[in-house]
């Protein structure tokens, strides 16, 4: 699936602490600029998926993260960037402190602010599946 030219495959981490889970804000000057996502990153061709949640996390967040159950996969198209197929990975912080290393901003948010940030179109899903899994406290 990653080697197809129509999709993109991203995954994303779902980072769960404490009833609340991480969110990013993409930097400025670049695709989807100001909008919050999971923090991730594209597929590599033959790439195992929790791997590239590991691999993903270790580059933008400088963080180590044990990659759980996958929660969604889904499908998305953007008008500029054509379809994206997603996976949401659950995940649970190992070893670091996340930093935005890629730029932009990080952000726990709980079920009382999740609602509030402006998400990628392809992420609104998941977090509206996070609102009603109990997964996230207030």
């Amino acid at each position: 699936m990653s080697d197809d030219p129509r999709h993109k495959v991203v995954v994303a981490a779902i980072i769960e602490r404490d009833g609340k889970v991480l969110a990013h804000r993409r930097p400025e000057g670049g695709w989807g600029a100001g909008q919050w996502e999971f923090p991730g990153g594209k597929l590599e061709p033959g790439e195992d998926p929790r791997e590239a949640i590991r691999r993903e996390c270790e580059e933008e967040l400088g963080a180590g993260v044990k990659p759980g159950d996958v929660f969604e996969v889904l499908s998305h198209r953007y008008d500029d960037i054509g379809s994206v197929v997603l996976l949401f990975i659950r995940g649970t912080i190992v070893s670091g402190e996340p930093q935005a290393l890629t730029g932009g901003e990080l952000l726990w948010v709980d079920s009382s602010t999740i609602g509030e940030l402006d998400w990628l179109p392809a992420d609104l899903p998941v977090v509206e599946g996070l609102c009603r899994s109990g997964l996230l406290r207030s």
